[in-house]
Protein backbone atom coordinates (compact mmCIF):
# COMPACT_ATOMS: atom_id res chain seq x y z
CA UNK A 1 0.00 0.00 0.00
CA UNK A 2 2.67 2.79 0.45
CA UNK A 3 4.03 1.96 -2.84
CA UNK A 4 0.73 2.94 -4.21
CA UNK A 5 0.69 6.20 -1.42
CA UNK A 6 4.16 7.34 -2.81
CA UNK A 7 2.73 6.95 -6.76
CA UNK A 8 -0.27 9.03 -5.82
CA UNK A 9 1.46 11.17 -4.04
CA UNK A 10 4.24 11.91 -7.26
CA UNK A 11 1.60 11.54 -9.65
CA UNK A 12 -0.40 14.37 -8.09
CA UNK A 13 3.23 16.84 -7.40
CA UNK A 14 3.73 16.07 -11.36
CA UNK A 15 -0.32 17.03 -12.15
CA UNK A 16 0.13 20.14 -10.26
CA UNK A 17 3.33 20.96 -11.59
CA UNK A 18 2.29 20.48 -15.09
CA UNK A 19 -0.69 22.88 -14.44
CA UNK A 20 0.99 25.52 -12.93
CA UNK A 21 3.55 25.40 -16.73
CA UNK A 22 0.48 25.45 -18.31
CA UNK A 23 -1.52 28.10 -16.58
CA UNK A 24 2.35 30.11 -17.08
CA UNK A 25 2.14 29.77 -21.43
CA UNK A 26 -1.61 30.44 -21.33
CA UNK A 27 -1.23 33.38 -19.14
CA UNK A 28 1.86 35.11 -21.26
CA UNK A 29 -1.19 34.21 -24.92
CA UNK A 30 -3.75 36.28 -22.68
CA UNK A 31 -2.01 39.24 -21.46
CA UNK A 32 -1.22 40.77 -24.65
CA UNK A 33 -5.05 40.11 -25.32
CA UNK A 34 -5.91 42.07 -21.96
CA UNK A 35 -7.90 38.92 -20.62
CA UNK A 36 -7.56 36.80 -17.65
CA UNK A 37 -7.60 32.83 -17.42
CA UNK A 38 -11.15 33.06 -16.19
CA UNK A 39 -12.33 35.17 -18.91
CA UNK A 40 -11.03 33.24 -21.74
CA UNK A 41 -12.45 30.20 -20.04
CA UNK A 42 -16.01 32.15 -19.82
CA UNK A 43 -15.69 32.96 -23.28
CA UNK A 44 -14.76 29.21 -24.72
CA UNK A 45 -17.66 27.90 -22.56
CA UNK A 46 -20.12 30.21 -24.83
CA UNK A 47 -18.39 29.52 -27.78
CA UNK A 48 -19.40 26.01 -27.31
CA UNK A 49 -23.12 27.29 -25.34
CA UNK A 50 -24.51 29.64 -27.21
CA UNK A 51 -27.65 30.76 -25.06
CA UNK A 52 -26.56 29.61 -21.83
CA UNK A 53 -27.09 31.12 -18.69
CA UNK A 54 -24.86 32.34 -15.91
CA UNK A 55 -26.04 29.32 -13.64
CA UNK A 56 -24.76 26.61 -16.28
CA UNK A 57 -21.05 28.73 -16.57
CA UNK A 58 -21.17 28.61 -12.75
CA UNK A 59 -21.92 24.96 -12.88
CA UNK A 60 -19.16 24.26 -15.24
CA UNK A 61 -16.28 26.30 -14.03
CA UNK A 62 -17.68 25.51 -10.25
CA UNK A 63 -17.47 28.48 -9.05
CA UNK A 64 -20.01 30.95 -7.09
CA UNK A 65 -22.86 32.57 -8.91
CA UNK A 66 -21.83 35.94 -7.86
CA UNK A 67 -18.26 34.93 -9.68
CA UNK A 68 -19.41 33.67 -12.64
CA UNK A 69 -21.75 37.08 -12.75
CA UNK A 70 -18.91 39.07 -12.35
CA UNK A 71 -16.88 37.53 -15.03
CA UNK A 72 -19.89 38.06 -17.34
CA UNK A 73 -20.10 41.26 -16.63
CA UNK A 74 -16.87 42.52 -17.31
CA UNK A 75 -17.18 40.52 -20.75
CA UNK A 76 -20.04 42.32 -21.36
CA UNK A 77 -18.57 45.85 -20.62
CA UNK A 78 -15.94 44.77 -22.96
CA UNK A 79 -18.11 44.16 -26.09
CA UNK A 80 -17.27 40.41 -26.00
CA UNK A 81 -20.82 39.03 -24.69
CA UNK A 82 -24.32 40.08 -24.27
CA UNK A 83 -27.25 38.89 -22.18
CA UNK A 84 -31.02 39.61 -22.60
CA UNK A 85 -34.07 38.39 -20.72
CA UNK A 86 -35.71 35.77 -22.10
CA UNK A 87 -39.17 35.31 -23.85
CA UNK A 88 -39.50 31.93 -22.31
CA UNK A 89 -38.72 33.01 -19.11
CA UNK A 90 -38.59 36.72 -17.37
CA UNK A 91 -35.89 35.22 -14.81
CA UNK A 92 -33.40 33.86 -17.14
CA UNK A 93 -30.94 35.68 -19.39
CA UNK A 94 -29.37 33.71 -21.47
CA UNK A 95 -25.66 34.70 -22.89
CA UNK A 96 -24.39 35.19 -26.55
CA UNK A 97 -21.14 35.86 -28.07
CA UNK A 98 -21.21 39.61 -29.95
CA UNK A 99 -18.65 39.42 -33.24
CA UNK A 100 -15.87 40.95 -31.29
CA UNK A 101 -16.63 38.20 -28.43
CA UNK A 102 -16.59 35.25 -32.11
CA UNK A 103 -13.73 37.18 -32.72
CA UNK A 104 -11.99 36.81 -29.65
CA UNK A 105 -12.76 32.83 -29.51
CA UNK A 106 -10.62 32.69 -32.64
CA UNK A 107 -7.45 34.04 -31.54
CA UNK A 108 -8.20 31.82 -28.62
CA UNK A 109 -8.35 28.51 -30.08
CA UNK A 110 -5.00 29.84 -32.33
CA UNK A 111 -3.50 30.58 -29.25
CA UNK A 112 -4.75 27.43 -27.28
CA UNK A 113 -3.59 25.13 -30.20
CA UNK A 114 -0.30 26.75 -30.36
CA UNK A 115 0.60 26.11 -26.69
CA UNK A 116 -0.75 23.00 -26.48
CA UNK A 117 0.88 22.12 -29.78
CA UNK A 118 4.02 23.35 -27.79
CA UNK A 119 4.04 21.80 -24.78
CA UNK A 120 2.21 17.71 -26.29
CA UNK A 121 4.36 17.75 -29.08
CA UNK A 122 6.33 15.10 -27.45
CA UNK A 123 3.44 12.37 -27.60
CA UNK A 124 2.15 10.94 -30.33
CA UNK A 125 -1.56 11.11 -31.73
CA UNK A 126 -2.18 7.54 -29.71
CA UNK A 127 -0.77 9.21 -26.78
CA UNK A 128 -2.89 11.80 -26.57
CA UNK A 129 -5.80 9.98 -27.17
CA UNK A 130 -4.78 7.71 -24.08
CA UNK A 131 -3.76 10.94 -22.16
CA UNK A 132 -7.54 12.65 -23.12
CA UNK A 133 -9.21 9.39 -21.68
CA UNK A 134 -6.89 9.01 -18.61
CA UNK A 135 -7.60 13.13 -17.41
CA UNK A 136 -11.54 12.80 -18.18
CA UNK A 137 -11.23 9.67 -15.98
CA UNK A 138 -9.48 11.75 -13.41
CA UNK A 139 -11.73 14.93 -14.13
CA UNK A 140 -15.13 12.66 -13.49
CA UNK A 141 -13.60 11.04 -10.36
CA UNK A 142 -12.96 14.97 -8.50
CA UNK A 143 -16.71 15.92 -9.19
Amino acid sequence: MENKDNEVFLTTRKLLRIGRLLLNVRGGHLKPLGITAGQSETMMFFDKNDGATVSALKTHLAISHQAARNLVERLKQRGYLTATVSAEDGRERPVHLTAEGRELCEILKKNGTVAGGELLLCLSREELHTLNELLDKVETGLG
